[in-house]
C-alpha cells in the first residue's frame, strides 16, 4: 500500500521553476533595497556638503559686501576728519559730493542685498536655520538699527521684506 502522506509531502519539498524565480526576485529586492539604503546615506551626506557650501557662500558674500563697503568708508572719514580739523570749518558740516553720494547709497544697498538674499534662503531653509540665528541674530539687529541703513531698509522704494521678517523673528517676537 502506498502512503500518501509521504508522497504529498515528498512532492511540497520539490521546487518548480516558479520558486526559483519567486526566490531570485526576492534576492534582487533584498540587493536593491540594500543599494538604495547605501544610495540615501550617500546622498544625505552629500546634502549636508551641499549645505555648508551654501552657508560659506552666503557668508562671503555678505564679508564682500561689507568689505566693499568699508573700503569705502575708510578714505571718506578720514576726509570728513581733515575737513573737520580746519578751523574754519568749525561751523560748517561736511556734505557729500554728488560721486560720494552714489557711491555711498551703492555700497549700502550692496550690503542690504546681500544680507536680504541670506535671509531668502533662510525662510525657504536653503540654510541651517539654528546656525543662521547664531551667527545673524545680532548682526541682523545692529543692522536694521544702524542710522546708515535704517532710512534705506524703511525708505519704501526697496522692499527688503525678507531681511525686516527675519529681524523680527530674530529680535523682536512679540510681532
Amino acid at each position: 500500500m502506498v502512503d500518501h502522506t509521504t508522497l504529498e509531502s515528498a512532492a511540497s519539498a520539490i521546487w518548480t521553476t516558479r520558486d526559483y524565480f519567486y526566490a531570485a526576485g526576492v534576492s534582487v529586492a533584498v540587493i536593491s533595497a540594500c543599494i538604495a539604503g547605501f544610495s540615501a546615506f550617500k546622498a544625505s551626506k552629500r546634502d549636508l556638503n551641499s549645505l555648508g557650501d551654501s552657508e560659506i557662500k552666503t557668508f562671503e558674500m555678505i564679508a564682500k559686501a561689507e568689505k566693499d563697503f568699508a573700503e569705502f568708508n575708510s578714505p571718506l572719514t578720514d576726509k570728513i576728519d581733515s575737513f573737520n580739523a580746519i578751523p574754519e570749518n568749525k561751523d560748517k558740516g561736511y556734505s557729500l559730493s554728488d560721486g560720494e553720494k552714489g557711491l555711498s547709497k551703492f555700497y549700502t544697498q550692496s550690503v542690504l542685498n546681500a544680507y536680504e538674499i541670506a535671509c531668502q534662503r533662510f525662510l525657504d531653509k536653503k540654510l541651517d536655520g539654528e546656525r543662521f540665528r547664531k551667527t545673524y541674530q545680532a548682526r541682523l539687529n545692529k543692522l536694521c538699527s544702524s542710522p546708515a541703513y535704517n532710512p534705506i531698509i524703511n525708505d519704501g522704494s526697496h522692499s527688503y521684506s525678507a531681511l525686516k521678517k527675519v529681524n523680527d523673528k530674530f529680535n523682536n517676537p512679540e510681532k
